[in-house]
C-alpha cells in the first residue's frame, strides 16, 4: 500500500511540475533521475534546460555562435573569397561555424565602442597550415593591434603594430584550438596577451606576452583569411570583463 501511495503522490507531483507522466508513472526512470531532470527545467538547478548556453554571455560585448542564418548582426563581410556563416560540414559547436578562404583578405568585421581593455576567446580550425596567415586581430581605424598567425604553423602576434614575437608552439592542422587573448590600451603601457590550447579553460600562462606597448582603445576585430586554406571559427566571445573559461 505504501509502495502505491508514493508512486501516486510522484505521479502528481510531476503533473504540477510539467514532466511527462509516463517517466514516472510507467517505471520508465527512476525517482532520483526524474527530479533530475525536472530540475534542469528550474532556474538555477541542474544544467541548463535546451536552448539556453551553458556559458553566460550576458554584459559581454560579443557572444556570437554562428547558429542563425546568413551573417549575424554587427557583422560586415568584406573582401572576395568565401565568407560561410552556415558552414556544417566541419562545425566546431553546435551546428554551424563560420568558414573563411580567399587570397584577396575575405574577411568579417563587428565594430564596437571604444575599449580601453578586452578579454575574448574563439574556436579555431585550420585546414592546412601554409604560410602568414593573419586569421584574427583587434584594431582602432587602420592600426592593428593582434595578429595571431601560422607560419608553418608557429604562433605569432604584433601587438600595437610594433615588431613580430613568435612562440615555439606550434599550431596542428585540422586540430580544434581554443585561442584567448587580453589587450590593455595605454602609452607606453598597453599591454597583448595571447593563449593557445585545446581546453575550454584559459592556460595558465600566455603563449606570448608583449608589454609596454603603446596602444589606443579597441574598437574592432575581424577574422580574417589571406589565403585559400580553410579556416574555421566558432564561439566568438569578446568582453570588458575578465572570464577564463567557455562551455563545450
Amino acid at each position: 500500500m505504501k509502495r502505491y501511495a508514493l508512486r501516486l503522490f510522484q505521479c502528481l507531483l510531476t503533473v504540477l511540475l510539467f514532466v511527462p507522466m509516463s517517466q514516472v508513472c510507467t517505471g520508465g526512470v527512476g525517482w532520483a533521475q526524474t527530479l533530475a531532470r525536472m530540475n534542469t527545467a528550474i532556474v538555477g538547478g541542474g544544467v541548463p534546460a535546451a536552448g539556453v548556453p551553458c556559458d553566460d554571455t550576458s554584459g559581454m560585448i560579443i557572444a556570437e555562435d554562428a547558429e542563425g542564418e546568413g551573417t549575424p548582426s554587427g557583422w560586415a563581410d568584406e573582401g572576395t573569397g568565401t565568407k560561410d556563416w552556415d558552414y556544417t560540414t566541419t562545425a566546431l559547436r553546435g551546428n554551424q561555424s563560420l568558414y573563411l578562404s580567399g587570397t584577396s583578405a575575405a574577411r568579417t568585421t563587428y565594430t564596437f565602442s571604444g575599449e580601453a581593455e578586452i578579454w575574448g576567446h574563439f574556436l579555431y580550425r585550420i585546414g592546412t597550415v601554409a604560410d602568414w596567415d593573419i586569421i584574427f586581430y583587434g584594431g582602432d581605424g587602420t592600426e592593428y593591434y593582434v595578429r595571431f598567425a601560422g607560419t608553418d604553423g608557429t604562433i605569432r602576434q604584433v601587438c600595437g603594430g610594433d615588431g613580430l614575437s613568435s612562440s615555439a608552439n606550434t599550431i596542428v592542422a585540422d586540430t580544434t584550438y581554443h585561442i584567448w587573448y587580453h589587450i590593455t590600451a595605454g602609452s607606453g603601457t598597453g599591454s597583448c596577451y595571447l593563449y593557445v590550447g585545446t581546453s575550454t579553460t584559459r592556460p595558465a600562462s600566455p603563449t606570448i606576452s608583449q608589454t609596454g606597448k603603446t596602444i589606443s582603445n579597441i574598437t574592432a576585430i575581424q577574422a580574417r583569411s589571406e589565403n585559400t586554406n580553410v579556416h574555421i571559427f566558432d564561439q566568438i566571445r569578446v568582453s570588458d570583463a575578465e572570464f577564463t573559461t567557455v562551455c563545450d
